[in-house]
């Protein structure tokens, strides 16, 4: 994913949708099963794509306290999609996949979190991030790689869980869940054009994102049976889009598309208005 593209999609999500925030963990699989198809599909083309820059805002250019939350959970919501995607490839045999995903959170998002951190009194978990990419570059092997990518996840939720309680209840987790989504129709935007696979990487976040807003969705406890009726939904309209990705690898060609994708964003959106 192009850097700028995704401060880009970040900053105009922070313009219209509300914080929130979550406390989640990536150690469980997604809820579908992923089979990886033969190694000789590895090679699709995956040509680049431009996308036009209004702005690029960062967590330090805001001034609001609930609008840096959302950024700041939205930018370790999409680390966390990049982590489980590496992980998963790497677990798959496919170690080269593996790379560009355990890479992307260091080249990409970490960089500019630094203020972020520092203003939460955090150090931030540079270390780990290099010590999980090391793993799989060094190909050491599952259960090093799986030590390293579990302590690196403890981390990132020390840092989520810096956020104030206020900004980490059922609406705000729905919001961000919703952030992830829409951030993932954009990516399989890219990933698949007219049914044929245009960008591999692009369709891989696109899961990662999207298996992290179901995780995101799923840890919301409440007795309230109307939080319970909405997390239902929530759960209920991810699932449907569980077509998306027949595999972790992809095929050359799919029937789907973006669609689904941008129509359930603005689902989980709407669900996380009741006043929860």
């Amino acid at each position: 994913m192009n850097q700028d593209k995704l401060w880009t999609r970040i900053a105009m999500l922070t313009l219209t949708l509300a914080t929130g925030a979550t406390q989640i963990s990536c150690d469980s699989t997604a809820n579908k099963d992923i089979n990886t198809l033969k190694s000789d599909q590895d090679e699709i083309v995956t040509p680049s794509s431009t996308v036009n820059i209004a702005s690029k805002r960062t967590v330090g250019d805001i001034a609001d306290q609930t609008e840096k939350d959302i950024l700041y959970l939205t930018q370790l919501g999409l680390m966390r999609g990049h982590l489980y995607v590496g992980k998963e490839l790497y677990n798959s045999g496919n170690i080269e996949h593996a790379k560009m995903h355990l890479k992307h959170p260091q080249s990409e998002l970490y960089a500019e979190m630094v203020p972020a951190f520092a203003e939460r009194g955090s150090d931030g978990f540079a270390e780990e991030l290099t010590i999980l990419f090391s793993a799989v570059s060094e190909d050491l092997g599952k259960v090093a790689v799986s030590a390293a990518y579990d302590r690196l996840i403890s981390s990132i939720t020390a840092s989520e869980n810096l956020v104030k309680a206020i900004n980490r209840g059922p609406a705000q987790n729905l919001k961000l869940a919703s952030n992830l989504v829409k951030v993932a129709a954009e990516e399989y935007e890219i990933a698949v054009v007219d049914g044929r696979m245009m960008n591999v990487h692009e369709y891989q976040d696109a899961f990662g994102f999207t298996t992290v807003a179901s995780l995101i969705v799923s840890s919301i406890v409440s007795d309230d049976d109307a939080v319970i009726e909405v997390r239902t939904e929530a759960i209920r309209s991810l699932k449907t889009l569980e077509p998306n990705w027949p595999s972790l690898i992809p095929p050359k060609t799919l029937s789907t598309n973006s669609e689904r994708l941008h129509a359930v964003a603005a689902e989980i959106q709407i669900l996380s208005l009741g006043g929860y």
